[in-house]
């Protein structure tokens, strides 16, 4: 976390000046109640009033700038918790899909939402309370200090004691955060699944199936967060009772010094209150340093992106892409291709029986799998030295179930890329889209499409991607006959576009179109 705070170091310079000035006055504060009390046991009012008067003015600054710390203190927080969001992103963006794969999208959804909860509450904040008490301790010592030397002599002592005191559960309190952050991972995957299969759920009315497995994942939550809470009241319970002794120590060596009249009485009121901040700011910081530094381990299970081996760009499709003697395992099965070419600007329709690895097939040409035998070329080079990033650039893959983004259509289509108006419109007329989009493209999706319209959307948004080889999967298969083999024509027509489309059938209108079927 303290990489983020160097990072943001601004910020957090304004947030310790305005620490440093909030218990400085706080400290200040109490340190006049001293020439009050001196001042009322002489019976002189007036400087009674003054001192009063002077506390009260410094109490309302206090308060002023306490506001601008709670403030700032957010503002810093929330500020370093999207610098980390922003490197988690940039490392996911950066892995290949097949390392994108290797973790679930729950995980990386908890990562960014359930952990920085925990870096925001358990992490930063409690740095930002650690300081705070920091400079509460170092003022209030100085301020013993000022009274007798004796007094900080003892006050010191008894905080080297308390400082040992949070070893004892270091180790424990990193492993009580470990343990709460995968139980949030894991009730947040479960929630997902099951909430995202609620139609089947509801269709065969079993609820109970529903709230029995969620319930049982937010059980466990709660067991390990339980379990967390007692490991810290246990370690506040420890150095609460040792700061209440150390507190009375203190009180008895102050009540000594000022029957022997080497101190005033009124240091007696507020030494009490000193050294209470002492050891209680002593305590908070402990307890903050424990459960930040465990807090702090989550960073180091987020992926870095490490050095991968040498690839090639590449920008364009110029030729050919050929299968020779592809084949995967997935499991225990075993997928073979046949030997094919596609040529750049020719239409291809891929058949073939449900398992004949088809979907497997997609994967192959984005560059999604790199587990599989034999060699995949795009214009003689090989798909595996072939940079998958840039891979994407010349391929564009349209599912049979279309994601569509919780956004305005219009932002669906054009995913921040600089798209004409004109572009737009050629495009969504091609797709037959016009109509059902015209004058709704500002209106936001919210499963509000049916599923053709979200495939022609879909379609619509590869296309204004002016990728050389456009693949479908089953692209058209919720549209009406008449409509599909519209947008089937207009896409199969245009010469420079390199067509891959897999179905299970095609119209006979289509087949014409295309320069080869190759059968799986």
């Amino acid at each position: 976390m303290l990489t983020y705070i160097k990072k943001n170091k601004f910020q957090n310079i304004i947030l310790l000046l305005v620490i440093i000035a909030n218990m400085a006055l706080y400290v200040y504060g109490n340190y006049l109640k001293v020439n009050l009390v001196n001042a009322l046991m002489k019976s002189n009012i007036s400087k009674g009033l003054f001192w009063f008067l002077l506390s009260l003015i410094i109490f309302l600054i206090m308060m002023i700038i306490r506001k601008i710390e709670v403030v700032q203190t957010e503002k810093t927080t929330q500020t370093q918790l999207n610098l980390i969001r922003k490197d988690i992103l940039k490392n996911l963006t950066s892995l290949t899909y097949q390392e994108f794969s290797k973790e679930s999208k729950d995980q990386y959804n908890s990562w960014l939402n359930n952990d920085a909860i925990l870096l925001d509450t358990d992490g930063y904040k409690e740095i930002y309370f650690m300081i705070e008490n920091i400079f509460l301790v170092l003022f209030s010592s100085f301020a013993l200090f000022t009274f007798h030397w004796i007094l900080f002599a003892t006050t010191l002592g008894l905080a080297l004691i308390l400082l040992i005191l949070p070893k004892l559960f270091q180790k424990k309190m990193v492993k009580a955060t470990q343990e709460v952050s995968n139980s949030a991972e894991k009730a947040l995957k479960e929630s997902n699944d099951k909430l995202k299969g609620y139609e089947v759920i509801y269709h065969n009315q079993q609820f109970d199936f529903l709230t029995s497995r969620l319930l049982q994942v937010y059980e466990q939550l709660k067991a390990v967060k339980i379990s967390k809470a007692k490991l810290v009241s246990t370690a506040m319970m420890c150095t609460v009772g040792l700061s209440f002794l150390s507190q009375s120590v203190i009180l008895g060596v102050n009540a000594l010094l000022a029957f022997q009249h080497i101190v005033l009485l009124g240091t007696l009121l507020v030494s009490g209150n000193f050294a209470g901040n002492i050891f209680n700011g002593l305590n908070t910081i402990a307890d903050c340093f424990t459960i930040a530094l465990g807090t702090d381990k989550l960073l180091t299970k987020y992926p870095k992106v490490s050095n991968q081996r040498e690839s090639k760009s590449v920008s364009t499709f110029e030729k050919k892409l050929s299968f020779e003697n592809v084949s995967i395992k997935l499991g225990d099965k075993k997928i073979t291709y046949p030997n094919f070419e596609i040529k750049k600007g020719k239409k291809y329709a891929i058949v073939g029986e449900s398992g004949s690895g088809k979907t497997t097939l997609i994967q192959l040409l984005n560059g999604d799998l790199e587990d599989y035998q034999g060699t995949i070329k795009l214009d003689g080079l090989d798909y595996k030295i072939i940079d998958k990033g840039k891979l994407q650039s010349i391929i564009a893959t349209i599912s049979q179930f279309p994601y569509l983004f919780n956004d305005s259509l219009e932002e669906n289509l054009k995913m921040n890329r600089e798209i004409t108006d004109e572009k737009l419109e050629k495009v969504l007329k091609e797709v037959k889209a016009e109509d059902f989009l015209k004058g709704k493209l500002t209106n936001k999706f919210d499963n509000n499409l049916s599923g053709g319209q979200q495939q022609r959307v879909a379609i619509a948004r590869e296309l204004l991607g002016e990728k050389p080889t456009l693949i479908m999967d089953e692209s058209t298969a919720s549209l009406d006959k008449l409509t599909a083999l519209a947008v089937e024509q207009n896409i199969l027509q245009n010469p420079s576009l390199t067509v891959i489309m897999i179905t299970h059938h095609f119209y006979d209108e289509t087949r014409p179109y295309f320069d080869e079927v190759i059968e799986l």
